[in-house]
């Protein structure tokens, strides 16, 4: 669960942030033997054994385009290709170079570069700090050297692109970036560097290569800039000095797991709508510790839970022969905890056209029964008041109730509000008990209670069959105003 949107609120309200989570006590719980079969039946074993995987050690914490979240899109897939017997689709954007066909997978383009050296930039006379004479924003795996070649905003056009140069753009950088943009790519793309001009202050020094954070991988060139010290060195030098660099790192991709489990044709008013369950697997960057500590942040509750609840209630549905009015669209996301980014990079390019999307319904840390909210598998429904679905759930027994913490915002603070901002109904199913693990190491998979999972699951199950039965229309309550988007 992110706090990205909530801080937002806070500071256009004016507002101190809400006081810090209550403690509540973590009692170990009866911890079932990890076990997975694809069947109708949800368990607590199988629940576990989702977790247990998605939030082991090895998985490193799944921050978004690191190589360790990988092996949670792989857990992923392989989970949803056990169901394509089943009917469940692949609708993911990028194609399996075995088959051709498309795979499970969508970019959302967020490409990223880890590091585990510093990188380095210099001449004969001087050699730059990372950080504090220079940084990197763009660009990865360059090792040699590049000519210095310098410009002034009034004769940049005339340059003509040069892989073996590094330009100098002696101009503030919003008319450098400007020009870059006016130029175009390919004009850009055509220089072995380019160099903005940044501040004549000092930055701080960068030591640990796993704190080098925000370098995208786009392709050449790579994209610097010099300030304080570096700065004035650089614009010292005379025009084809030769800078030496070794910029290491390698580019991690970033994905959203798609499924698509088309709707049966036997129910009366069949209509082509689709409703979305979502949740993020996503975590947090593990952080450098001594040794024998954990540096982990696992995010067992947050939310490999939701993402166990989502695998869960999709193979039930897959396996069941009771009817579909509306499409299923399966989106595993990545990029909460930075901002939603793979649910926003989903609503840009959906499986199903958006005017065709009835309702997202989110799964978001369901591993700990709430107290506020009532006994073990009680799930609480964001935004309650602002549609009808809650009231539904509710008449039909189902154990949902309106979430109980208000002020904490949670309507705002996971991936369906990215649905709310596009005018689609979306909302969270959650438990979550501001329990003291929440962005902690602490929060791994034996702290979570799975009978209660399981019973929540069940609750999840049945919401989202209601929400595929095309005689139900989920919708927007008569005095909620949708926000400005």
């Amino acid at each position: 669960m992110s706090m990205t949107t909530l801080c937002l609120l806070w500071a256009l309200l004016g507002q101190d942030p809400a006081p810090a989570p209550v403690e509540v006590p973590v009692v170990k719980p009866e911890l079932p033997e990890a076990r997975d079969a694809v069947d109708l039946a949800i368990t607590a074993e199988e629940l576990y054994a989702h977790v247990s995987a998605l939030a082991s050690d090895e998985a490193g914490g799944r921050f978004t385009g690191s190589p360790e979240s990988q092996i949670a899109v792989d857990y992923m897939v392989a989970k949803l290709e056990a169901l394509r017997a089943h009917g469940l689709e692949p609708a993911g954007d990028v194609i399996d170079a075995a088959t051709g066909e498309r795979s499970w997978l969508q970019d959302v383009h967020l490409s990223k570069v880890t590091f585990d050296s510093i990188p380095t930039m210099e001449w004969s006379a001087m050699a730059l700090e990372y950080g504090s004479a220079f940084t990197l924003s763009d660009g990865f795996g360059f090792v040699g050297e590049l000519k210095l070649q310098k410009t002034e905003r009034e004769s940049a056009e005339a340059l003509t692109p040069d892989a073996s140069a590094a330009l100098y753009l002696d101009m503030a950088q919003n008319e450098a970036r400007a020009l870059i943009e006016e130029m175009g790519s390919e004009w850009a793309a055509g220089w072995g560097a380019l160099i903005e001009r940044g501040p004549r202050t000092e930055g701080r020094a960068t030591t640990d290569p796993a704190r080098i954070w925000r370098v995208k991988a786009p392709a050449r060139p790579l994209r610097l800039e010099v300030r304080g010290p570096g700065r004035t060195a650089l614009e010292a030098l005379d025009a084809g000095t030769a800078l030496a660099f070794n910029i290491g790192g390698q580019a991690g991709k970033a994905y959203n797991v798609l499924a698509k489990l088309p709707a049966t044709t036997t129910l009366p008013g069949f209509s082509s709508e689709a409703v979305v369950i979502s949740a993020h697997y996503d975590h947090l960057r593990p952080i450098p510790v001594a040794e024998g500590e954990d540096g982990i942040f696992n995010g067992a509750d947050d939310d490999a839970s939701g993402v166990a609840a989502v695998l869960e209630i999709t193979e039930a549905l897959a396996l069941s022969d009771a009817p579909r009015g509306r499409d299923l669209v399966v989106l595993l996301a990545t990029g909460e905890e930075i901002g939603l980014i793979g649910t926003t990079y989903y609503l840009d390019n959906p499986v199903v056209p958006l005017d065709l999307t009835s309702a997202n319904l989110n799964f978001e840390m369901i591993g700990r029964a709430d107290p506020l909210a009532g006994p073990a598998g009680t799930l609480w429904l964001t935004g309650f008041q602002n549609t009808n679905l809650g009231a539904t759930l509710q008449a039909e027994g189902l154990a949902v109730v309106d979430d109980p913490r208000p002020l904490q915002h949670f309507f705002e603070r996971s991936d369906n509000y990215a649905f709310v901002l596009k005018g689609v109904v979306g909302q969270s199913l959650s438990s979550f008990n501001l329990h003291e693990d929440y962005h902690h190491v602490t929060d791994e998979a034996d702290r979570l209670e799975y009978e209660h999972m399981r019973l929540g699951c069940d609750v999840g199950l049945a919401a989202t069959r209601k929400l595929l039965d095309t005689q139900f229309q989920v919708a927007w309550s008569p005095d909620y105003t949708l926000p400005r988007r």
